[in-house]
């Protein structure tokens, strides 16, 4: 432990700061170094992940100068994706490398998001640099680059939005770029809209600052609001960001995925996927299709269909909600997906950092019992409202893993928290973000 900073060590404290820099951009490069060999590894060109089609071609549209309406799915795709490749790829959306290395390069600057964030919420260097480490070499950041994937992307924006808006003391320019940033993750995945309530929530709330709200609902409007207006041009309804909630409504509660979900040998397991993908939901999508035309009222027939199954089976539709609210944390990757052994190792790896993140939670609670409570707050509210709706564990890393990282870091590093400082951050811990 390095003992507080006074006069007679402010030289030592000086000649550490650029140690930390230097330590955090280490590690950057080397979180962008192990996405890259991942990204080698799986095949630079090589795409299995089924939406990736979907969301390149939609990049292509846009760069035509028009933007699909439909999708291999009964939706038509989040912007935001499509958008991030057409721009980092200069309209060169044939160059999947090229995409590969525009979204390892975003999961790498999500560890500097990491760093900063665990700085406001512990007021210590080195628990801030261990988190950064962690977020570095967390085998599931590094799989989210492997293909073309929203979660890497959207992982980052999420970050960035809580980041600035749980800061100490944030600026006006702050609070306007994590509006933009909560709205760009809502265009990413339609999920992120769930921070237009967590965020103002903290502000208002916890923070007592209504007026703080001003400059973020400014910048999510600025950034949000065009999309919608297209919406309403193109469309004639009020769609914030696609029309996909009433489809995945009806695919997480239904009958048949529940099923192929209890599955365990991959081989009827991917036969199963297969019907359902090929068979199942094109028949249900063309009677839905012949009841409505457009976007929403498409949307609602799919929410109708689901309660209908409700109806029929209450209890056993229940019983596929209490499934999947389980299936949310659910610390093993699927069975019948991965082999023995990585379902062994992610099973113990984030079994791990339940119990590391949870502990390091309790730490932040006795100092800024505030924070914690907003933290519970949006892990609760991600969880509940993801229940009826699909729930694979790809959905969940990016929500709530960097928070867990973080948290994890300070349990490994209890002796510098709460009670003492580190002469790398001259003000208390508890003074920390508080409402």
């Amino acid at each position: 432990m390095v003992p507080p900073e006074t006069p007679g060590n402010t030289k030592i404290v000086s000649m550490q700061l650029p140690s930390a820099r230097r330590s955090l951009w280490t590690l950057f490069f080397l979180a962008l170094a192990v996405r890259l060999a991942a990204i080698w590894r799986f095949g630079p060109s090589r795409l299995e992940f089924g939406d990736a089609y979907d969301y390149l071609a939609a990049a292509a549209s846009l760069c035509a100068g028009a933007y699909p309406d439909h999708s291999s799915m009964p939706f038509f795709r989040a912007p935001g994706l499509p958008f991030f490749i057409a721009a980092s790829t200069m309209c060169h959306t044939n160059a999947i490398w090229l995409v590969k290395i525009a979204l390892a390069l975003a999961g790498a600057c999500a560890i500097l998001v990491v760093y900063a964030l665990s700085r406001d919420l512990f007021g210590n260097r080195r628990i801030s640099l261990l988190a950064a480490a962690f977020t570095a070499f967390y085998p599931f950041f590094a799989v989210q680059s492997m293909d073309v994937q929203s979660e890497g992307l959207f992982m980052l924006l999420l970050l960035l939005a809580v980041w600035l808006s749980l800061r100490r003391a944030p600026t006006q320019l702050a609070l306007f770029f994590a509006g933009v940033s909560a709205s760009l993750a809502a265009l990413d995945r339609p999920t992120g809209l769930l921070l237009f309530f967590l965020l103002p929530l903290w502000l208002v709330f916890f923070r007592k600052s209504a007026r703080a709200l001003l400059p973020f609902l400014a910048g999510a409007a600025l950034c949000l609001g065009p999309w919608v207006v297209r919406n309403e041009i193109r469309f004639h309804e009020l769609i914030l960001v696609n029309d996909a909630g009433g489809y995945n409504f009806w695919r997480g509660t239904s009958a048949e995925l529940a099923a192929i979900n209890a599955l365990s040998d991959p081989e009827e397991f991917n036969a199963a996927s297969v019907h359902f993908e090929t068979v199942t939901t094109p028949f249900m999508a063309s009677q839905v299709n012949r009841v409505a035309s457009t976007p929403s009222t498409r949307s609602g027939v799919w929410f109708r269909l689901a309660f209908k199954d409700f109806s029929r089976e209450p209890v056993a539709f229940a019983g596929r909600l209490f499934r999947n609210a389980w299936m949310f944390w659910r610390p093993w990757l699927n069975p019948a997906t991965s082999s023995k052994a990585v379902v062994v190792l992610s099973g113990l790896l984030v079994t791990a950092l339940y119990f590391t993140g949870i502990h390091g939670w309790t730490l932040l609670k006795r100092s800024s019992p505030d924070t914690a409570q907003w933290f519970a707050i949006a892990a609760l509210t991600f969880w509940i409202l993801q229940i009826p709706f699909q729930v694979v564990s790809r959905f969940r890393i990016p929500i709530t893993d960097p928070f867990l990282l973080i948290f994890a870091a300070a349990s490994i590093k209890p002796g510098t928290f709460p009670g003492r400082l580190s002469t790398l951050i001259p003000r208390p811990v508890s003074q920390g973000p508080r409402g």
